[in-house]
C-alpha cells in the first residue's frame, strides 16, 4: 500500500522530503547537487519559506516557476551526500522507463496486427425515433454527437475503418478522416441492413478478416482505450464474441470473430447481432466497462442526465 511515507535512507524517511509550505509559485534556493544543514532555507513556495530538516545532499528539486499546493514534495535530501547519486537512473526509474517503453513497442506492434486482422464497423443511419429529430447531428460538448465516435476511431489509424450512414455530414467528415463511407440508401430495413453493408464492405476489403468490432454511433462518452482493451481480449479469445459491457451484462462495441459472419449476414429486420448472441451464450465474453461509456442516448432527456 502507498502509505505517503518514503522509504529510510542513510537513517532518514520523511524528513528526506522538501514540501511546499503554501499555495502558490515555487522558487528554489539550492540545487540539485548542493549540500545544505538542517535548517538551512532551500526553498519558498507562495513567498513561504521552506527549510532542510535534515542535513545532506540535495538529490531532487522541482525548477523555478512552477505552481504547487501546500504539502506537495518539492524535492529531497539524501544524507549519504553522495553526488554520484544526484546524476544516475534510479533503479525505481529505471523500472518506470523499461515498463513504459515495453508498453509502447507492445502496443506498436499489436496496432498494426489488428491492423490485418480486424476492421471497425460504425453504425450511424438511424432514424432517431425515440428522440425526435437527428440526434447524431445534436450538439454534446460543443461537437455534433457523431464527431465523437469518429474522433474515438480516429486512434486506430493502422485499422480499416467503415462508417454506414445515410446523412452526408457523417460520411462526408468519415471521408475527411480516413475513413470508408458506406451510404446505407434504404434505412428502413433496419439496424440489420446497416450492418450487412459494413461487413460486406470490410470483407471485400479482406477476405482474410478474422473479426470486425461493430460499434454504434449514439455512444459519445466511449474511450478509445476500451475499444483496445476489446480488440486484445478478442485477439486473446479467437471464436468468441467480446463487448463491452457492466456486472456481466453485454453492451456495444461488440468484436464478432470471423466464425459468426454467415449468420450476422442473413440478419433482417431491425435485429441487430443480439439475434445471434442468443444462439451462442457460452461464447459470450463481457469487458466490464465503466457504466457512463455504455451509456447511448435514445431521448432528448438522456442528453441532460
Amino acid at each position: 500500500p502507498d502509505t505517503g511515507v518514503p522509504g529510510e535512507i542513510g537513517g532518514y524517511a520523511s524528513e528526506r522530503l522538501i514540501r511546499a509550505q503554501a499555495d502558490g509559485i515555487m522558487e528554489p534556493c539550492a540545487t540539485i547537487g548542493d549540500v545544505v544543514e538542517k535548517g538551512q532555507k532551500v526553498a519558498e513556495t507562495g513567498r513561504a519559506a521552506v527549510y532542510a530538516e535534515m542535513t545532506g545532499i540535495v538529490r531532487g528539486m522541482l525548477q523555478p516557476g512552477v505552481r504547487v499546493t501546500k504539502g506537495l514534495k518539492i524535492g529531497d535530501i539524501d544524507a549519504r551526500q553522495c553526488r554520484e547519486y544526484c546524476e544516475t537512473i534510479s533503479d525505481k526509474a529505471r523500472s518506470i522507463g523499461g515498463g513504459v517503453l515495453e508498453a509502447v513497442t507492445r502496443y506498436e506492434r499489436q496496432k498494426y496486427e489488428w491492423g490485418s486482422r480486424y476492421a471497425i464497423i460504425l453504425l450511424a443511419a438511424g432514424s432517431s425515433v425515440r428522440y425526435g429529430a437527428n440526434k447524431l447531428l445534436e450538439e454534446m460538448k460543443g461537437m455534433p454527437m457523431y464527431q465523437h465516435m469518429l474522433k474515438v476511431l480516429s486512434a486506430f489509424p493502422a485499422l480499416y475503418r467503415i462508417v454506414v450512414s445515410r446523412y452526408p455530414e457523417i460520411l462526408e467528415d468519415a471521408e475527411r478522416l480516413g475513413m470508408q463511407a458506406v451510404v446505407n440508401q434504404q434505412p428502413a430495413l433496419g439496424i440489420s441492413h446497416s450492418l450487412i453493408l459494413g461487413l460486406r464492405e470490410a470483407m471485400a476489403e479482406n477476405p482474410e478478416l478474422k473479426g470486425v468490432l461493430f460499434a454504434v454511433c449514439d455512444q459519445p462518452e466511449l474511450k478509445a482505450d476500451t475499444i483496445s482493451r476489446l480488440l486484445r481480449k478478442a485477439q486473446e479469445n479467437p471464436g468468441k464474441i467480446v463487448c463491452a459491457g457492466r456486472n456481466g451484462r453485454p453492451g456495444n462495441p461488440v468484436v464478432w470473430d470471423q466464425r459468426y459472419f454467415k449468420e450476422l449476414l442473413g440478419l433482417a429486420g431491425d435485429t441487430g447481432g443480439r439475434q445471434v448472441m442468443k444462439n451462442y451464450p457460452g461464447d459470450i465474453l463481457v469487458l466490464e466497462t465503466a457504466e457512463e461509456e455504455l451509456r447511448d442516448i435514445d431521448r432528448k432527456e438522456d442528453m441532460t442526465e
